[in-house]
Formats: C-alpha cells, structure tokens, sequence
C-alpha cells in the first residue's frame, strides 16, 4: 500500500478520549484524494477506515516517557526500517517530532497549558499532569521544530501567542474546530425539574475548570435572599473526583441544588444542552471552548467567564452574557437572569476547519 509514492504520516498515538479523540475522529473521515496516509493511534482506538490509501497502526506510548523516546527517535526509526518516504508529517498532539529525512512538518496545537501562568501544585495528586504539562511537557513542543515546521492552532487569540514566541505569521493556519449537530428537533429532551430552573455545565473535573464558581455563585444567592431554591445545577463529573466541591457544598446545604452526572456521551450531552435553561461555562483555561459553539448553535442562553477565549468564539452570539473571574455577586446575578429568559438564538457555525487544513496540506505537498 505505501510503496512507489510517498506518505503522509500522522503521529496521534497520544489521542485518546474527549475533545483529542474528536480531533482525530474528525481528521481522518476529513481525508479525500489520492494521498496516502501512516496513521499511528493508540491501542485503545478502534477505527475502521474504509479507504485502502489509509493505513492505521495501533501502537502502545502511554507514559510521558515513551512518549517522549517514540516523538524523538521511535518513529523516525520505524520509518527507517519499512523504508518509507515521508512527505509531510503530522502531529495531532501538540508535540513537535525529530525526523532525519527531509520533509515538511505540520503540528496541531490544541493544548493551551503550557502557554498560560497558572500556578500548578506539583505535590498535588490532580495537578501533577498538569504541572509537567506546563514546565516539563512545553519544552518538546518546540524541540524539533524547524524552518520547515507549520504550526495549525482553534484559534487568532492562540495565534496571537505563538507570534509572540517568535513564530512567523504566515507559518500559523488558525482552523477552528468543527461540530456535529443533527437536526436539532430530533434530538431527545430529558425531563428534568417540572417548575424550577436547569443549569448545565460540561467540563471534565481539572481544578482549572473552576466549578467552584458556579457553586460560590449558589452560596451568594442563599446568603442574600434565598433565590436559589429552584435552581438545580448539573455537572459532568464524578462525585469521587469532586471530594472536595462536595464538601464545600455539604457545607453550605446546597446538596439538592447539584447534580454529578459523571461522564456523558456526546448525544446525551445535546440532550442536556436542548432541555435545560442555562448553560454556565466558568473555564479558565480553554484552547477554544467548544461547548460554548454547541451550545450557542443551539440557542441556549450562557453565562461565561469573560476572557480571550470565550470572548473570540461567542464573538457574533448576543444570547450571552460575560462575568470576570471569583466574582460571586456578578455570576450570581447573571445566572439569575440567563435562567429566566425565553430569547431563543441559534449562531451559525461555519464547519471550514478540517477543509483549511487540508488546503495547507495540499500546498505543502507541492513546495
């Protein structure tokens, strides 16, 4: 399959779950053309590709070491050893890849992490991950990058940064990420409180997700009047790995007022979108903030912390409001008027991502 033409190689080894999952789901039903492609995920992906000009290798690197050993030096190698010509090479997972043969280089950047001051706790058992992804795990995103390396990022404030680092304008595509929604009527409603009101919030439980807002928004609405009484918020986390927001809100009696759904999959999560009244999304750090698009391309009101991010992608939604950071009485109040309103707004979304990245691939196909 890959002999007499040479390849495009993709190193997604790392992609496995969430949003990074979605990104390679995306790219590859995204591929068209005559172009052969080397697809390494991991183990744990199950794609079946109905293209013979698409190879998928399924390859163990977990740890953050072997993962740093197969980016600098195990897939050059295995390159080497089958022979194969490399045109361009892809990485879909923010790291740049050492490569003895001479081609062109493209790096997917989706994690913000390492570009932010965001104190990480290093003894900490839930910021660990993080801490290296910021001090340790930043280093290797630029490490072999070269004058022949293209960087795509989900959008011009992330742009912005890498400009800032010293890389040239024109070698950043900005491709905003693209979403699936079918025909909104088709979708499930899911009975929730007959005669209160509905808040929903997904996100997984990092620390930097800041549920603590929302919560803090409910304990300054019991302090001063009781407004809280028919509210029920619905998080997409575990009660386990929320020990800690749990006490706070044991604490303060708002253990009806919160409810812990654990993971949810993408067509519940339209469901929840369709059937509650509010949408919050306290964030502080986001590559883009995709739930903020689906829940906006399906009319929903939203309260959102006000920052880059969430500022560029609701930038043509007017059902929003913004609210600044640890600011209780102002997410309260805002939450009090998102839940209440009846505006009903759909904001287009124009799904050129993946076709962007492809126009860059063809044009680096023939430099």
């Amino acid at each position: 399959m890959l002999e007499g033409k040479m390849v495009i190689v993709v190193n997604a080894t790392a992609l496995r779950s969430g949003g990074a999952l979605s990104i390679l789901s995306q790219f590859i039903e995204s591929i068209e053309g005559d172009d052969k492609y080397l697809i390494f995920v991991h183990p744990s992906i199950d794609i079946w590709v109905d293209n013979e000009l698409i190879r998928i290798i399924q390859i163990e690197r977990t740890s953050f070491f072997s993962r740093i050993v197969w980016d600098s030096y195990g897939l050059d190698a295995y390159l080497k050893k089958e022979k194969i010509e490399v045109k361009i090479i892809i990485s879909l997972q923010n790291t740049s890849i050492r490569m003895t043969q001479s081609c062109k280089k493209i790096i997917y950047l989706h994690n913000i992490i390492p570009f932010v001051n965001y104190r990480w706790n290093f003894f900490k058992k839930t910021d660990f991950n993080l801490f290296l992804y910021r001090y340790v795990y930043s280093f290797f995103i630029f490490l072999y990058v070269s004058k022949e390396t293209y960087f795509i990022v989900q959008s011009e404030w992330f742009k912005k940064i890498l400009i800032k680092r010293g890389v040239q304008n024109d070698r950043v595509l900005v491709a905003r990420p693209e979403i699936i929604i079918s025909d909104v009527e088709s979708i499930l409603s899911i009975p929730l409180i007959p005669d209160g009101y509905s808040i929903f919030y997904p996100a997984t439980a990092h620390s930097y997700k800041n549920h603590i807002e929302i919560v803090n928004a409910l304990i300054y609405m019991k302090q001063h009047g009781g407004h809280h009484s028919d509210i029920i918020v619905y998080f997409t986390i575990d009660l386990d790995e929320s020990s800690e927001l749990y006490r706070i809100i044991d604490e303060n009696g708002l253990n009806g007022h919160f409810n812990f759904l654990g993971y949810l999959s993408f067509n519940d999560i339209l469901s929840y979108y369709k059937s509650v009244n509010l949408v919050v999304f306290p964030s502080r750090l986001e590559t883009f903030g995709l739930p903020l698009i689906e829940a906006a391309a399906m009319g929903k009101p939203i309260v959102a912390i006000d920052m880059m991010y969430s500022r560029e992608a609701l930038q043509n939604y007017n059902n929003v409001s913004f609210c600044e950071f640890n600011d209780s009485k102002n997410w309260a109040e805002k939450i009090l008027l998102g839940v209440k309103k009846n505006k009903t707004e759909t904001m287009f979304v124009a799904n050129d991502g993946w076709s962007r990245v492809h126009q860059l691939i063809n044009e680096l196909k023939v430099c």
